[in-house]
């Protein structure tokens, strides 16, 4: 049960899960691949630092929870 959890939730269309890339690939169809790189780059960026903030977020307001 945790596995397909995991597996939904690295599905995401956030830019630094698989769910991301996906989305990468299909604008890649559609708009010119050395746009996309950058675009990409960025984003990935992004989603990977917004990621980080979330599980800072939670885990404080976990240990925030105990006290």
């Amino acid at each position: 049960l945790l596995s397909i959890n995991l597996g939904v939730m690295n599905l995401l269309p956030i830019p630094a899960l698989d769910g991301g890339r996906a989305v990468f690939i299909l604008l890649e169809k559609v708009i010119a691949k050395n746009k996309i790189e950058k675009i990409a780059n960025w984003a990935n960026y992004l989603g990977f630092f917004v990621l980080i903030l979330l599980m800072v977020f939670v885990s404080v307001n976990d240990v925030m929870k105990f006290f």
